[in-house]
């Protein structure tokens, strides 16, 4: 992956769902884990930027934070 962690600042209020929403699928982990597992093991694409759209996982649909100006989310890449 090409970053560690990720910070998202939040510029103005998103305290209204699609108004610019940092989103994110809680326990998406789980459910990619062995996937990735297999990839990597191939030497897969699928996870790629130069992977097949299709062949990545459904996770449902994400779950849009509510957030103020000022407010920060610290996310790690390997979720």
């Amino acid at each position: 992956s090409p970053f560690t962690l990720l910070l998202g600042v939040c510029l103005s209020d998103c305290v209204n769902p699609g108004s610019g929403n940092f989103a994110v699928h809680p326990g998406a982990h789980w459910t990619l884990q062995e996937a990735v597992r297999e990839q990597v093991a191939i030497g897969g694409e699928a996870f790629s930027n130069e992977g097949i759209n299709d062949k990545k996982p459904d996770l449902g649909p994400p779950v849009q934070l509510m957030m103020q100006a000022g407010d920060c989310v610290v996310a790690h890449q390997k979720l």
